[in-house]
């Protein structure tokens, strides 16, 4: 399955030369898709009072959150 584009860091580039830094990557990915009722991982981590309602962070959020995973 191709990595969403929001759940992907800078330097993604990286993969081939980097084996770990993918994997990372591809664990980061799953855990921020919306699957079987679930939601992704980062609006949780992102929200100061930790609701379960939480805002919808930005696209410059997912792709910060993304780089420092891997």
């Amino acid at each position: 399955m191709a990595m969403h584009k929001r759940n992907t860091g800078i330097n993604h580039h990286r993969f081939s030369r980097e084996p770990l830094e993918k994997l990372f990557a591809e664990e980061w990915d799953e855990e921020n898709r919306p699957m079987h009722g679930r939601r992704p991982t980062l609006p949780y981590l992102l929200d100061p009072t930790n609701q379960h309602d939480p805002q919808e962070p930005s696209e410059r959020d997912f792709q910060v959150a993304a780089t420092v995973i891997q």
